[in-house]
């Protein structure tokens, strides 16, 4: 087998139960250590639901996520500019950030919108982005080279989050986040796998070393993305530094658009009545 991301050899890393039926078998490239499930037939099954009923973190992830997105679009962007967060689920990170200030849109293709609708967003040649996002994402994707080059060529700065592969390799029994109960999970990227993904773009690899990241044509380093990052900086910046809100301009918006689809009610006379009540007693 050729590696997806960079073509390298790959080497066979075992297999573990999937929904407690089916079998996946790992594979990994010797180049960049991407590793990734085999040809897995499980899917259809595994996204019966769009979210697993596992996964309890939607909300935590979207108020903890905004915090160090927010002041990345302020350190780098001046907070200007347009995002995108892919794989946007229901939509509460978009309106969450659109909340704080940043304009940003929603994309999903396996998921309703619920919380930004009107603000739907696309990878497509003509659209650029500041920053594209993408939360617990990367471990869904299955053969993503060609996804993830056309965010990395649609944005200036990819921020993303997923945990970070162990190297050596680890036992299936020993790192959760291989996912057995839910079987959603089908690749894996370590550290080298995405500095390796960043060069070919020609661009910049930053981490917190733990699992969120970001790939980059701006010129941050490791210790500033860690520094804007950590939650309790990140937390004090949201007391200090506040942008007005998109809240009541996206109501408007929503509320006009809304008006203008209602059909107009065609105004009918009532029917005849006569003016005065005894009339009444005359047709009787």
């Amino acid at each position: 087998m050729r590696c997806d991301l960079c073509g390298g050899d790959c080497v066979s890393r075992g297999s573990y139960s999937i929904l407690g039926k089916y079998e996946a078998h790992i594979a990994q490239c010797q180049e960049c250590a991407y590793a990734f499930a085999v040809e897995p037939s499980w899917l259809e099954e595994a996204y019966s639901s769009p979210m697993t009923a596992v996964d309890m973190g939607p909300l935590h992830r979207c108020i903890e996520q905004a915090r160090p997105a927010r002041m990345l679009m302020e350190v780098l962007y001046r907070g200007r500019g347009r995002g995108l967060d892919f794989g946007a689920g229901y939509g509460l990170f978009v309106r969450r950030m659109r909340d704080l200030g940043y304009q940003f849109f929603w994309h999903d293709t396996h998921c309703p919108n619920l919380f930004a609708r009107g603000f739907e967003g696309d990878l497509k040649e003509s659209e650029h982005y500041q920053m594209i996002t993408a939360f617990e994402v990367m471990e869904h994707l299955v053969s993503p080279n060609a996804l993830l080059k056309s965010i990395l060529s649609s944005s200036d700065s990819f921020l993303f989050s997923t945990m970070l592969l162990p190297e050596p390799f680890p036992s299936f029994d020993e790192w959760w986040y291989f996912g057995p109960e839910h079987g959603q999970h089908v690749s894996f990227y370590s550290r080298r796998t995405l500095r390796r993904l960043a060069e070919t773009m020609g661009k910049r690899f930053v981490t917190n070393g733990f699992n969120l990241h970001m790939i980059t044509s701006s010129r941050i380093n490791r210790r500033l993305f860690e520094v804007v990052t950590n939650a309790t900086i990140a937390a004090l910046f949201e007391l200090v530094w506040r942008r007005d809100s998109l809240l009541m301009s996206d109501f408007e918006a929503g509320r006009s658009a809304a008006l203008e689809e209602t059909p107009k009610q065609k105004m009918t006379p009532p029917p005849f009545a006569p003016a005065r009540p005894e009339a009444y007693e005359a047709d009787r």
